[in-house]
């Protein structure tokens, strides 16, 4: 849902260019400039997977996300800091969000609907992503700085999730994750059965 702002930084030419010493190269300095901020906070997250864990990674993302969001939301126009929190976000994004997501969906997913859940998650996760990029400037254009505090919530939103619905998979397999599911099914069914005699 995120990914639209690293993958169409509209926003950040428009901050890049307020800084007058940039002059007609603020577009392709913001441009290249997220995009290597994006491979360096990936980079950093490959070899971090494992050892923090997903839901760390994944809360340390969110948090961050909605820190800058929050920043560009109360700081529209302050030039450089309006750039650092374009960079915090991406950055953030490119630490956890971004590669997480893909390690973490076929972990969750049984076997028997591995295949069919990626390809369902993998379309509506583009989907979004289209629909985020194409209504970002006009949605800019109409509230202006407001559209941060919108992402930020959603960022706080997805924190909570995290930290309080998704379990952590690192370390076990995808047999030991799978087992769990079909416990906790069993348990749930179990109760749900004792509940109706």
């Amino acid at each position: 849902m995120f990914h639209f702002f690293t993958s169409h930084p509209y926003y950040a030419p428009i901050i890049f260019a307020d800084i007058t010493s940039m002059g007609s190269n603020a577009g392709a300095v913001a441009n290249y400039g997220v995009g290597i901020a994006l491979v360096i906070s990936t980079g950093v997250s490959l070899p971090l997977i494992d050892k923090l864990g997903r839901i760390k990674m994944l809360a340390l993302s969110m948090a961050g996300q909605a820190v800058a969001m929050v920043g560009l939301w109360l700081l529209p126009d302050a030039g450089y800091l309006s750039i650092a929190a374009v960079f915090v976000y991406t950055f953030s994004f490119g630490f956890g969000l971004g590669p997480v997501f893909w390690l973490y969906v076929p972990e969750i997913l049984p076997l028997r609907m591995r295949a069919i859940g990626v390809g369902v998650i993998t379309f509506t996760q583009y989907l979004f992503n289209a629909i985020f990029a194409a209504a970002f400037p006009v949605a800019l254009e109409k509230f202006g700085g407001v559209v941060f505090l919108l992402f930020a919530l959603l960022s706080a939103l997805g924190l909570w999730y995290v930290l309080t619905r998704i379990p952590e998979t690192a370390g076990r397999s995808l047999e030991e994750i799978e087992d769990d599911w079909r416990a906790k099914a069993t348990a749930k069914a179990a109760g749900k059965t004792g509940q109706d005699s």
